[in-house]
């Protein structure tokens, strides 16, 4: 079962919220938070870092292919590139579909975890699609 703070550091089960309304600035606070209705009639308030931690987890897991990969290259082309193994997908609850490896999701969140080798050899990168791995770093290189 998946948790969640509110603002004042208390823990409730994820599937106890209703809806989540828009991030807003609370009275006499510095940072927005966004109000979250629970059920039992219950409202808390969140902060955006766990708003975000919310609509990003995970609510159902489908197994990726073998040979499914997160890249990471170095600052040149003559740096190694190295390959995380992508274990799952991840249907989020903000709608968006995400890698999952050993580390979890979007390999534990890491910022430059956007690029994935799919096992025919084509590379996605955002909403690029690039034929083979060669070529994807071609791009890459080219762009720094």
């Amino acid at each position: 079962m998946k948790f969640f703070q509110d603002t004042k550091g208390r823990w409730y089960p994820v599937e106890r919220i209703k809806r989540i309304l828009p991030p807003r600035q609370a009275e006499g606070a510095k940072p927005e938070t966004s109000r979250v209705e629970l059920d039992g009639d219950d409202t808390v308030e969140i902060y955006p870092y766990d708003l975000d931690r919310i609509q990003q987890g995970a609510f159902q897991i489908m197994p990726a292919a073998a040979g499914t990969y997160y890249l990471y290259a170095g600052d040149t082309r003559d740096e190694e590139v190295y390959r995380v193994a992508i274990i799952a997908w991840a249907l989020c609850y903000d709608g968006q579909v995400r890698p999952v490896t050993i580390d979890g999701v979007n390999d534990n969140f890491i910022g430059n975890a956007d690029t994935v080798l799919l096992p025919d050899g084509r590379v996605h990168v955002f909403e690029q699609e690039f034929a083979n791995q060669s070529r994807w770093a071609d791009w890459k290189f080219k762009q720094s």
